[in-house]
């Protein structure tokens, strides 16, 4: 999104704001994504729907205006965006979008979203590939493992790889004919045809198809099928096949991933190597170097009712009129391609500075984001692996492979074997210890320290450093540094003697240990088999059956928000982001301990959760491996349910509901909460007459939840969605003269 650009919906009784540097005042969770790769593209006649690796995009035509929907401010289940389709048949709500993600199935109606997936659908894979309409208006669904499904909008028919003559499990693409035949192409293999009872499959075995790695289909007047492949074009006329490749066409490649067919029948073809134009004699292309195409891989083509085509590319849009070429961003941030955060670093200025596995360093004050890789800086390589900052605030850059930078805002430096005592050039942590020296682990070389002249290694052949490969490090108060190692266990140095910590000898729960924080003495460590917690003497190993949502953790930080313990830890994870905020002195776990946030219950973008940092006003910034998120915390103690009158609040606060989305009440199954409906927690710091409304999406009352006198405090209370439909609603707090909005989504 275009930072200065500000997107406003009006709702009676409050406005929303949605943009890349304002979040509205009460949301909780924000995206900021690299939605360069363009997967999918539809067109509605007004609007160009956008699906990239990042989120969607709606584009206006005619003014270029963009909204852009993701996990964080929609209902939209997954920021992978595979496929997206204009259902054309109004209904009571609308034209119908439908939408392919990494985690489910959507229809977008322009005010509400239903949201298809494991738990109310046949789909018995949640990642959706493919969307078409029949003439009858049924959906088929081409998914990325279980084959494919269709829908009359009640029931669900699928067709599995093992159980159809569907050829393979993984369909990528589905075409139908004037006749309702289904032209399905798979990923391995190959084409597969289905007249609602029969199957007929072509394959490079038996037909002159050139792979069975099938990427597009698309049919001209003719009723020829062309289809394009792994290994070149392919036109088939049921009978006959003709095959286009560089070795006998003016194919500019043969790996061939769109096709789009104008109303004179001209084929466009997107290519991994630009853009080509075929009359049926003559071949055109169109590339970086000579067009305005912005990147040679085209990923997607449509083409309009004005004859403008529309190409998706591995680096945004494109619009080509026949003329004129317009390059148009398609990311609401800018991360690096990559998305892939490795590890956040904040400086003394607020700056984030990001390491993103893929995509090199990325620095973004807010407002703006700059980005340093191999290409416009002295970063050795874009797979950054490590990030810390040092007094002078300089930076300190670890890669993988490309050793190590250090970056003072104006001028590089880089140290690796060949040039430094740098031990190994896979640089995976880095610490700084309170005389400026840096510490480093390493891949397979173990431990360096640099003092900014000598270099100091220490590793298994000189000393008692259980594992060269060294992952974590941190430094307590007394100047120890602990290590963690993968495979070796967890060490102590305390400058001259060692100590080793193994699953032999100790409870630390896994010798292969990913990081370590340190916290008024006490030792976080995460593992590939759960969290410890070490305060010199004392174990306590937290897992799945403590409710870590997964045994495999990722990253850690510890807020200053006070507890027993001295903050809140926040793990992340394999299967989403921890939050361990209510511990007694001794260290055990309270009830309700543990706030759990993943793809299904938060604005998480992804449940792999590669990095923490927390910044000066208390808010997350959150790395996963498909982009960043970042997160408000209400601080509201979730197991209490009167007020709380020690230490009264000073401001308003309107929550998050809990679960978010919530199934409504007739549907109701098993909700992640125990009971039925969902929570809302707000507080006021005076006692005031409080109204809390529900809204439709359309700014329609059409409940008041609760309207009494309340005392300063926290408060909560269960909301359940009886007799409403699936879709976007709204709950609205006024106490006295404040009023707070926040957005909540009821499944059908």
């Amino acid at each position: 999104m275009d930072l200065a650009k500000k997107l406003f919906f009006l709702l009676p009784g409050f406005i929303f704001l949605l943009a890349a540097k304002a979040q509205p005042q009460n949301s909780l969770w924000l995206n900021y994504t690299n939605g360069d790769f363009v997967n999918a593209l539809a067109d509605d006649g007004a609007f160009l729907w956008v699906g990239t690796n990042g989120g969607l995009l709606k584009l206006n035509k005619a003014t270029g205006e963009k909204i852009f929907y993701n996990k964080a401010n929609s209902g939209l289940p997954g920021n992978r965006v595979f496929a997206v389709a204009i259902d054309g048949r109004s209904t009571a709500t609308g034209t119908q979008t439908w939408l392919g993600t990494s985690n489910g199935l959507a229809t977008f109606d322009g005010a509400s979203w239903t949201v298809y997936d494991t738990s109310n659908s046949a789909l018995s894979r949640i990642e959706a590939r493919a969307i078409a309409f029949d003439q009858r208006g049924n959906v088929w669904i081409g998914t990325w493992g279980t084959g494919l499904v269709e829908f009359d909008g009640n029931n669900w028919t699928t067709h599995k790889y093992s159980l159809s003559g569907l050829p393979d499990s993984h369909v990528g693409t589905i075409t139908i004919d004037g006749n309702g035949n289904k032209w399905i192409g798979t990923w391995g293999g190959g084409l597969a045809r289905f007249d609602g009872s029969n199957w007929t499959t072509y394959d490079p075995a038996n037909s002159a198809l050139p792979s069975g790695q099938v990427r597009a289909v698309a049919i001209d007047q003719a009723g020829n099928k062309w289809i394009g492949t792994a290994a070149g074009l392919a036109k088939f006329d049921g009978v006959s096949w003709t095959i286009y490749t560089t070795a006998n066409s003016g194919l500019p490649d043969d790996g061939v991933n769109a096709i789009a067919i104008d109303k004179n029948q001209i084929k466009w073809i997107g290519t991994n190597n630009g853009l080509v134009k075929f009359d049926g004699s003559r071949w055109t292309t169109f590339n970086t170097s000579n067009s305005g195409l912005p990147e040679n891989v085209v990923t997607a083509v449509i083409i309009d009712d004005t004859g403008n085509k529309w190409l998706g590319t591995a680096r945004g849009l494109a619009r080509f009129d026949g003329t004129r070429w317009q390059a148009i961003s398609t990311s609401n941030s800018g991360l690096p391609d990559g998305d892939f955060i490795s590890s956040i670093r904040i400086d003394a200025s607020g700056n984030k500075w990001l390491g993103v596995w893929g995509g090199g360093l990325a620095k973004f004050d807010d407002a703006n984001w700059t980005v340093y890789d191999s290409l416009n800086s002295g970063l050795p390589s874009n797979q950054v692996s490590s990030l810390a900052l040092d007094n002078r605030q300089h930076k300190w850059i670890g890669t993988w492979g490309g050793g190590l930078a250090k970056f003072d805002g104006a001028n590089w430096r880089v140290y690796h074997t060949a040039n430094s005592g740098l031990p190994d050039d896979f640089v995976l942590c880095i610490t700084i210890d309170r005389n400026g020296r840096k510490w480093f682990g390493t891949w397979g070389g173990g431990l360096a320290k640099f003092d900014g002249a000598n270099w100091t290694v220490f590793h298994t052949a000189n000393s008692k450093l259980p594992s060269n490969a060294v992952v974590a490090i941190a430094i307590d108060d007394e100047g120890n540094k602990w290590l963690g190692t993968w495979g070796g266990g967890l060490a102590k140095f305390d400058g001259t003697n060692w100590t080793v910590y193994r699953t032999a000898n100790s409870k630390l729960p896994s010798d292969y240990v990913r990081v370590i924080t340190i916290k008024d003495g006490i030792k976080w460590i995460g593992t590939s088999t759960g969290l410890a917690e070490f305060d010199g003497t004392t174990w306590k190993v937290y897992n799945r059956a403590s409710g870590l949502p997964a045994n495999s953790v990722y990253s850690l930080a510890i807020d200053g928000r006070p507890t027993a313990v001295g903050g809140h830890q926040w793990i992340g994870t394999a299967r989403g982001l921890a939050k361990l905020d209510s511990q007694t002195a001794a260290g055990q776990t309270a009830a309700g301990a543990w706030t759990t946030f993943d793809i299904l219950n938060s604005g998480l973008p992804s449940n792999d959760v590669t990095a923490i940092a927390i910044d000066n006003k208390g808010k997350k910034w959150i790395g996963t491996r498909e982009g960043l998120a970042v997160y408000e915390d209400t601080d509201v103690v979730l197991n209490v349910e009167s007020p709380i009158t020690a230490g009264l609040p000073q401001d308003y606060f309107l929550s998050q509901n809990y679960p978010n989305p919530f199934p409504a009440r007739q549907s109701f199954g098993k909700s992640p909460t125990g009971v039925a409906g969902t929570t809302i927690h707000f507080r006021i710091p005076t006692l005031s007459e409080v109204k809390l409304k529900i809204f439709d999406a359309l700014g329609r009352e059409v409940e008041t939840a609760l309207h009494k006198k309340l005392h300063a405090g926290e408060h909560k209370i269960n909301w359940q969605a009886t007799g409403l439909r699936g879709g976007v609603y709204f709950y609205r707090l006024q106490a006295g003269e404040v009023i707070l909005t926040r957005k909540m989504i009821v499944l059908p």
